[in-house]
């Protein structure tokens, strides 16, 4: 089990900060994890930014969580 450094602050408040210290945390960045689900190592950090359900399924997914939370 990974631990986390901090918590967000509240189910539905992740920051950039957030998603990087939980990648990191897995020994993962963002181009790996893009890498991984074969596509442009740029394109999963649209997470952070805008709402992108397809994306948020696969981070989620990565995280063990469910979409609706981050």
């Amino acid at each position: 089990m990974v631990r986390r450094l901090r918590q967000p602050l509240s189910k539905t408040d992740w920051t950039a900060l957030d998603f990087l210290i939980e990648l990191r945390l897995r020994g993962l960045s963002w181009a790996s994890l893009a890498r991984k689900h074969g596509m442009h190592p740029n394109t999963l950090r649209t997470v952070v930014d805008r709402p992108w359900p397809g994306g948020e399924k696969l981070v989620a997914a990565e995280f063990g969580l469910e979409p609706a939370v981050i």
